[in-house]
């Protein structure tokens, strides 16, 4: 019996690997009660090989409760990418408290609500980049704050994420 050799370029291997954490496979968590409000990026696949920008989604997943406002941050490397525009449409935020652009120092801040609260996966903004650079970056979702919609607006933990991307101009 012969045995095969698979080869694989470097350069296969590479794109393949960009592919993997471009597309971030995601916890597949069903709301329930016993799960935690998480807030993660979701980039726009469909827009993936745009050549001047990238799409992201900043959403939040309320793990089953009711929740009416949050407030998060995202750090991204400017060296790779400018944020252009923030965007609220059909977003979980009704009402926008507060929204700071940092292009200087690679910062994005946004604390919002809706009177009327939410138990599903929601968008809080979709946010508009420039590729300025090729190569990985990374994107920190810093300390996110999600209150439960109970009248007190009681403090909920919450998960963050880490995302490495693979910027291709």
């Amino acid at each position: 019996m012969k045995k095969r050799k698979i080869v694989l370029k470097f350069s296969s291997i590479l794109v393949l690997t960009a592919a993997f954490n471009f597309f971030p496979v995601f916890d597949a968590k069903t709301s329930s009660a016993e799960t935690m409000p998480r807030v993660y990026l979701q980039p726009d696949y469909s827009l993936f090989m745009d050549k001047d920008f990238l799409y992201v989604d900043l959403a939040v997943d309320s793990g089953g409760t009711e929740i009416n406002a949050l407030q998060t941050s995202l750090e991204f490397d400017t060296s790779k990418l400018i944020l252009e525009q923030a965007s609220y449409e059909n977003s979980f935020c009704e009402l926008l408290a507060y929204e700071k652009i940092d292009n200087q120092n690679g910062n994005f801040h946004v604390a919002c609500g809706s009177p009327t609260g939410g138990t599903e996966a929601s968008t809080i903004v979709r946010l508009k980049f420039s590729k300025i650079g090729e190569g990985w970056t990374k994107m920190n979702l810093g300390e996110s704050t999600v209150l439960a919609n109970d009248g007190l607006g009681t403090p909920l933990a919450s998960d963050n994420e880490i995302h490495r991307i693979y910027i291709i101009k």
